[in-house]
Order: structure tokens, then C-alpha cells, then sequence
């Protein structure tokens, strides 16, 4: 089973008293005399007295503490406190939908924006949809469906008063529940139909089909069962979130994504469930405020053998994610932006501490691909002197026992010396100087260098030259000079220099 079975026999029935149900009822009733205005305002402020409360509040903060390291304790807090508040007004909102009309459940979501489900549906398939508890999830389900899209949703049962009035606004909609129990079987079957099957992925799922992928620079728990069942069906993936913006779900739609090919069965799931979930995040980073950031979805941990490896993948991964999104925005070469050097140092102060217990991470304990992923980290700590003249030693003894490549110790030792003032030994590491041009600074017998770079593969200097900073093209800065003294004073403010 890919997910866990529950004792529940069907998701549309949920154990609830008759006087709990009674009561809620009442109190659901009672609320829709409210006038909406002041009903939203009611469930805010009740978001607001459980954040007082302190319900989850710590593992909140913590948890947006990591996934922001930028952001300091106010803006933390700031989100947080509207994280509740969302969520109260969601809560409301998916309680009272069965008492909408079809008409106005099927307009809270843009007709355009779904259009693209639509044509998934064309290809005779079926069409998965990879969700997440963001924005208004619940409402999502019940305007698609009132809209004609054929609408299965994979859920866990539930139990208790209130959340049978959720179920019943799912079932009233016109969606259908497929149970964890024989989920993919399910799936499977409704795909054949050419409907469509929505999954709720962002929740932490354990067992032994758990795929651990990259969230927020953490491994997550992330059921294999979209990715799975794409594999077995052919029926694409889309990933369908819809944002709360007034009164109207704003429903982003993005892929389709194909499952990789390769031949390894493994890797390819791990990886397009990493990919899903990688557009989940990116959404999330939009309206932070509109996730469930109250959800421990970092609970579980990787098997043993595979948690270093898997940990450095994901620092990695959420370094290449500031990095492409500085170098989109053509800021990646203009100076050291606030939000990648709070990465660093955060992904640093992780490193430090693996370090500390394992001794350097090489293939032995991280497999090839984490033992790259801890140099990556330690390479780009060049907000910590002390961290990084500490590793390479330590990178030097991994190399000499072939625990990683020669290159890593190599240009470490040359990003070292640049930082630091002195000639590099293989010119690895190249910035823009105060005249605007692309240098790596002092080099040791220069006429030497692109024979030494020959001894490690690399190609000529002038080859990294024309790629620019970093490799990524860039031009240079608009004031060379002011960027220049910028470097400068950073390098001596964070200890590279006297």
C-alpha cells in the first residue's frame, strides 16, 4: 500500500456524534446569517486567539525560521500570525461551502485558469493532480468539480463533527473519495475512466514506499503515488494550487510533468516526485502566509543509511534554487544578495555540525552525489572564513583517500585564496574587478596555470572567463567600481581579510 491504511472503511464516513453534529450544525447556521464581511473577520480573529494560545505556535516559527533564514523574528512572527488567520478563514469557508449554490461554488474558481485540466483531459488518460494544503484546498476540489471536471480525490478518513461537514460539502460538490487503502488501485481504475485525481502530497506519509525529497532544504516524507501512478498509466501530472485572493481562488496550474525514463525505476520516481514538489514549494514561497505551516511535516526521518546523503541533496538543492532565481533576475554577479548569504550561512552552521560528528562527508557516508552536495555547501560558505579553512584539510585527506574528486580540495584551496588576497593556484574562482573586468585576481606562475587545470580536467582559464562569473554569462555590474569596494569591505567585515 502506498499509503497508510486506516480502520475507516470509506473516506465518506466520518465517526461523529449526533449531538456533535447537531451543534455544529447550529453553530454553521448561526454563522450564515453573518453578514460575509463579518464572518471572515470572526474567523480571523479566532486564527489570532490560537496563535495567542500557542498551539503549534514554536514549531511554526521554527519551521519558517528555516525555510526563511532571511527573514528576522518579526516577519517571522508577522506570517505566522497570518497563517492562522488563514487557516480559520479556510476552515469556515470549506465547512459552510455545501450550502453555496452551484453556481456560486463553480465562480470561485477562474474558469479560465482551469481550462488547462481541460485539455489534459483530452488526451483520453485520465489527468493526476498534485495539490497541497495552500490557500483554499477544499474549495479548489468543490469549484472544479461543480465546473464538470470529473474529480476523485485521494484522502484520509477523518472523524469528528465539524469534519463531517467538510466531507459532506466534498460529496454534495460532486467529488469522489478514493481511500488510502488500495490508493493506487483506485487511482488507477479512475484513470482508465479518464478522470481526474487529485492528492494531496504536501503531508508527511511514512512507510516503506516514503520518498524523501527536497522541502524547504529538508528531506519530506512525499508519497510516491502520483509519480507511481503516472508510471504505470501515462496519464500526465499537473500540479494545481489555488490561491486565496479576496473572495476568489486564483488557481495556478503548472506542467504537465513527465516522469523520467531512464531505466532505473527508483531514481525516476524519487525524482519527479521531487520535481512536484519542487513546484509546490515555489508556490508556497509566493503566499507563505497560505500554507500549513502548523503541519510537522518534517517529522520522519530517512532511513539511516540513506539520511546523510539525502540531507546534503537538499541543502544543495535549495542553494541551486536562491542561485537560479538570483541569476533570473540578474542579480547573481551584482554583489552578494541578503537572502542567498543567509542561506549560506545557515546550510553552513548545518555542515559545521555533520562535521562534527561524521568527520568530511565522501562516498563512503554520503554516497557520490552527497559527498558533491557537502563540497557544494562548504564552496559556497564564503560567508565563513573559519568553516571553510577548516574543511579543507579535511577535503584534502577524503581526496588522498579517494573518498571524493582531487577538483573539490582544489578549488576550495583557490576560493580560499581569492577571498583572501593571495595568488590562486588553478584560477577557479573569478569576480569582477574595479575596472569591470572578469578576473580571478593573483595567480601562481600564471604561465602555468592551464597546465595545472589540464591535471584536473578543467579547461583553459580563458574558457571560464568567456562563461563569466560563476558560469552563468552575466554581465558585468553597472558600477564596477562601488561593487568592487563593496567586496572589499564584505571581505574584511566577515573575516577574510586584515
Amino acid at each position: 500500500m502506498l499509503l497508510r491504511s486506516l480502520t475507516v472503511s470509506s473516506p465518506e464516513e466520518v465517526p461523529a456524534s449526533p449531538l456533535g453534529r447537531a451543534v455544529v450544525r447550529l453553530f454553521l447556521a448561526a454563522l450564515r446569517a453573518v453578514p460575509a464581511g463579518l464572518r471572515e473577520a470572526l474567523a480571523r480573529t479566532v486564527g489570532r486567539a490560537i496563535f495567542a494560545l500557542g498551539l503549534r505556535r514554536k514549531l511554526t516559527l521554527e519551521q519558517l525560521g528555516w525555510a526563511f533564514p532571511s527573514w528576522n523574528a518579526t516577519e517571522r512572527r508577522r506570517v505566522a500570525g497570518r497563517t492562522y488567520q488563514h487557516m480559520a478563514s479556510a476552515a469556515l469557508d470549506a465547512a459552510l461551502s455545501q450550502n453555496l449554490s452551484s453556481e456560486a461554488l463553480a465562480s470561485t474558481v477562474l474558469r479560465e485558469e482551469s481550462l488547462a485540466i481541460e485539455r489534459a483531459l483530452q488526451g483520453g488518460r485520465g489527468v493526476l493532480l498534485a495539490s497541497g494544503h495552500f490557500g483554499n484546498w477544499e474549495l479548489l476540489g468543490e469549484g472544479l468539480t461543480r465546473q464538470g471536471i470529473p474529480l476523485h480525490a485521494v484522502v484520509r478518513p477523518l472523524k469528528g463533527a465539524f469534519n463531517a461537514e467538510v466531507v459532506a460539502g466534498r460529496v454534495r460538490a460532486g467529488m469522489r473519495l478514493i481511500s488510502p487503502r488500495n490508493a493506487l488501485r483506485g487511482t488507477l481504475a479512475q484513470l482508465r475512466r479518464n478522470q481526474a485525481v487529485a492528492v494531496l502530497f504536501d503531508q508527511a506519509i511514512g512507510g516503506k514506499h516514503a520518498l524523501f525529497v527536497p522541502f524547504f532544504g529538508r528531506p519530506a516524507a512525499t508519497t510516491p503515488l502520483l509519480s507511481t501512478a503516472a508510471m504505470l498509466s501515462g496519464a500526465p501530472v499537473l500540479v494545481v494550487l489555488a490561491r486565496r485572493v479576496g473572495g476568489v481562488l486564483h488557481v495556478q496550474v503548472e506542467g504537465p510533468f513527465p516522469v523520467p525514463s531512464t531505466g532505473n525505476r527508483a531514481r525516476d520516481l524519487w525524482a519527479h516526485t521531487a520535481t512536484l514538489t519542487e513546484a509546490l514549494e515555489r508556490q508556497i514561497r509566493g503566499a507563505p502566509d497560505q500554507w500549513l505551516w502548523l503541519h510537522r511535516r518534517w517529522k520522519l526521518a530517512p532511513p539511516p543509511e540513506e539520511a546523510l546523503r539525502l540531507e546534503l541533496l537538499a541543502l544543495a538543492a535549495d542553494d541551486e534554487r536562491v542561485r537560479r532565481l538570483l541569476s533570473e533576475n540578474g542579480r547573481l554577479s551584482h554583489g552578494y544578495a541578503p537572502e542567498m548569504e543567509a542561506l549560506h550561512r545557515r546550510n553552513a552552521a548545518r555542515l559545521a555540525h555533520l562535521v562534527d560528528v561524521y568527520g568530511w562527508l565522501g562516498r563512503t557516508l554520503a554516497g557520490e552525489d552527497g559527498a558533491e552536495a557537502a563540497w557544494r555547501v562548504v564552496h559556497n560558505a564564503i560567508a565563513e572564513p573559519a568553516l571553510q579553512r577548516r574543511c579543507l584539510p579535511l577535503l584534502e585527506a577524503a581526496a588522498a583517500a579517494g573518498e571524493v574528486s582531487a577538483l573539490l580540495p582544489a578549488m576550495l584551496a583557490d576560493r580560499i585564496c581569492y577571498f583572501e588576497g593571495r595568488p590562486q593556484r588553478y584560477g577557479t574562482t573569478v569576480g569582477w574587478d574595479g575596472e569591470g573586468r572578469l578576473t580571478p585576481g593573483p595567480l601562481e606562475t600564471p604561465e602555468q596555470v592551464d597546465a595545472r587545470r589540464a591535471t584536473l580536467g578543467l579547461p583553459p582559464l580563458a574558457a571560464l572567463l568567456q562563461k563569466g562569473a560563476g558560469g552563468e554569462g552575466e554581465a558585468p555590474p553597472a558600477d564596477p567600481q562601488r561593487h568592487f569596494a563593496d567586496f572589499e569591505a564584505w571581505a574584511r567585515r566577515v573575516g577574510w581579510r586584515v
